[in-house]
C-alpha cells in the first residue's frame, strides 16, 4: 500500500506529497492496475522534512538518496528491534521514542521509519506538549542565567536531525496502519510481512549542503511556507 503524506516537523515546514507503501495480499486480479490497486492504498499526512540553519541540519530525512522499505511494527509491543523498521508509536511514545534514539544506538541504528499516530494521548492532554526547548532562544539571552524553564514542558525535538523519515498519520492512515502491524504481529513467523515504503527522500535542498550557508552559496536553497505540522495537533 502506499502512502501519500506531507510530512512532520516540529517547526515550520513545507507540505510535501509523499508516498509510502504498504504491501497487502491480493485475492483476485485481471489486470495489472486491479494488481496494484489490490497492493497500494494512497492516503494524506503530513512529513517531517530536513532543514538547514546556520550551524547545521534539524528535522528528518531518509539516510541517502535511496528509498526505504521496512515491515511495521508497533513500539509499545517491542522491546528491541533487530532489523530495520517503520516504528509505529503514539505522540507521548514518539517523546520516549527520541529519547531511546538518542541514547541508544544499536536500537537506532534498526529504525528504519517512524509513524506518529493521529489524536492527542491521554498523558499529553494532562501534561501538554511543547517540541520547542525549556528556554527557546537561550543563546540571546541579554542575561548570563539562561537555566530558566520559561517552557518546562519543552521536549526541544524540533532542534534535532533524524536520519529516518517521520510521517504524522492522518485518521484513517492511522486506523490502516495499526491493522497493518497487529497483522504483522499474528503472523510474526511466516515469511511474508507487511511493509511500508517512503520512496522520497524528504530533502529539502541537494545532498552534501549541510548547513544555510553553503545552500546560500550554492544556491540550492528551497523555500519553506509558513504552516507548521505541530497546529495540525488537536490540543483539546
Amino acid at each position: 500500500m502506499a502512502i501519500n503524506l506531507p510530512f512532520l516537523l516540529p517547526f515550520l515546514l513545507l507540505l510535501f506529497n509523499s508516498h509510502f507503501t504498504l504491501s497487502f495480499s491480493v485475492n483476485s486480479m485481471e489486470s495489472v492496475p486491479d494488481l496494484t490497486k489490490s497492493m497500494y492504498v494512497d492516503f494524506n499526512g503530513y512529513p517531517c522534512v530536513r532543514l538547514l540553519n546556520l550551524t547545521g541540519e534539524i528535522g528528518c530525512s531518509n539516510p541517502g538518496r535511496d528509498k526505504v522499505v521496512a515491515p511495521v511494527v508497533r513500539y509499545k509491543n517491542v522491546n528491541e528491534v533487530t532489523k530495520p523498521s517503520a516504528v509505529l508509536v503514539s505522540l507521548y511514545e514518539f517523546l520516549e521514542l527520541c529519547g531511546r534514539i538518542s541514547n541508544d544506538s544499536n536500537f537506532a541504528k534498526n529504525i528504519g521509519g517512524v509513524l506518529v499516530e493521529q489524536g492527542m494521548d491521554t498523558q499529553i492532554k494532562s501534561k501538554g506538549f511543547s517540541p520547542d526547548q525549556k528556554f527557546p532562544g537561550a543563546e540571546f539571552a541579554p542575561y548570563k542565567t539562561n537555566n530558566y524553564e520559561w517552557n518546562p514542558i519543552g521536549a526541544g525535538m524540533m532542534w534535532r536531525a533524524y536520519s529516518f523519515p517521520v510521517f504524522l498519520l492522518n485518521e484513517g492512515g492511522t486506523q490502516l496502519v495499526q491493522e497493518v502491524a497487529m497483522n504483522n504481529e499474528k503472523k510474526k513467523n511466516d515469511y511474508t510481512e507487511d511493509v511500508v515504503e517512503f520512496d522520497l527522500v524528504m530533502q529539502t535542498t541537494k545532498s552534501g549542503t549541510h548547513d544555510s550557508e553553503s545552500c546560500l552559496q550554492e544556491q540550492t536553497c528551497l523555500p519553506l511556507g509558513g504552516y507548521s505540522v505541530w497546529s495540525s495537533l488537536s490540543t483539546n
